[in-house]
């Protein structure tokens, strides 16, 4: 999530990051991985198709320099209601995203928080859940 003015001198509105790019910057966010207890893996330059992993000067595109990809993106739409007899609810829109990628435990407690609470701001609707399975592919462990 980040917030976005349309106009000048309009208010800011919190919206979703709709593309990729955007939703991996999330993610990559040093103090975020900080705060949840990991960091994003970077892949061998040997296996990066971008020497530098990025494409942009002024914001960075981390390109293919982590081993992380976003696999899904969904956006779900419905109303939320604070009176359960109510019909008329607010609207409520979330983007959801499922990543995939490898990454190294820094901080095993702030780890098993995230694990146990969701990250992310619609952690309320079911989202921000987190699967880790150990790595099995010979080609993506690191020596």
């Amino acid at each position: 999530m980040h917030t976005i003015r349309r106009k000048e001198g309009e208010p800011r509105k919190i919206t979703a990051h709709l593309t990729p790019t955007h939703q991996m910057g999330w993610l990559l966010d040093e103090e975020r991985q900080q705060r949840l207890g990991f960091r994003v893996c970077e892949k061998p330059a040997e296996r990066r198709l971008l020497p530098e992993g990025t494409t942009h000067q002024k914001r960075p595109h981390p390109g293919d320099r982590y081993e992380l990809t976003v696999r899904d993106t969904r956006k779900l739409s419905f109303t939320k209601s604070r009176d359960p007899g109510s019909r008329q609810g607010r609207p409520v829109t979330v983007v959801t995203a499922t990543f995939e990628g490898r990454l190294e435990i820094t901080e095993p407690d702030a780890l098993r928080r995230a694990l146990t609470q969701g990250v992310g701001r619609a952690r309320a609707y079911g989202c921000g859940l987190l699967t880790l399975a150990p790595v099995t592919h010979p080609a993506l462990r690191t020596p």
